[in-house]
């Protein structure tokens, strides 16, 4: 299933600004790596509810950024504020899959691994983990992604909220 959508039609100059900032972090990285943890961008707080950070968080979801993945995903998901411009219940969960399985995929890059401590001790993290749990668990998730990703999403829990099926 894929859910990936495009809002760069909605702003053309802010969508330009983000293809600059992942260039920008491409020539850096080897091209290997882009993500960007801060929640504001060009004057634009990404988790504010406005049309802006939605094509913000889209162009970096879609790039790979872990972090604008699943905040993007959260941002998506219609259960969980009803201020965004954009939902999407199946892009919601794609982007959130995609995102934690970014995660898991760089847990052991050292380049990003300060950054992704960083993100892990906020609240930030632990409410996204949240709405992770909410999607997976009510959308009967939980025997269909990997193990590991059920570890991280309860980890940053602090308990296990994930019904994983095993009775």
């Amino acid at each position: 299933m894929s859910c990936k959508l495009e809002l760069n039609g909605l702003d053309a100059q802010l969508t330009e600004q983000c293809e600059q900032e992942f260039q920008r972090q491409a020539a850096l990285y080897d091209g290997e790596l882009f993500w960007y943890l801060d929640s504001v961008y060009c004057n634009i707080e990404l988790n504010s509810p406005s049309i802006k950070s939605q094509v913000v968080l889209a162009n970096f979801a879609n790039s790979a950024c872990p972090f604008s993945s699943l905040r993007f995903a959260a941002s998506l998901y219609p259960y969980n504020d009803f201020r965004w411009p954009v939902h999407s219940h199946q892009a919601a969960i794609f982007y959130m899959l995609a995102g934690l399985e970014i995660v898991q995929n760089l847990k052991y890059e050292q380049r990003i691994a300060p950054a992704m401590r960083m993100f892990e001790s906020t609240t930030e993290c632990k409410s996204l983990m949240h709405i992770a749990a909410h999607i997976i668990s009510t959308n009967s998730l939980s025997l269909s992604i990997c193990p590991e990703i059920h570890n991280y999403v309860e980890q940053h829990l602090g308990a296990n909220y994930i019904d994983r099926g095993e009775h």
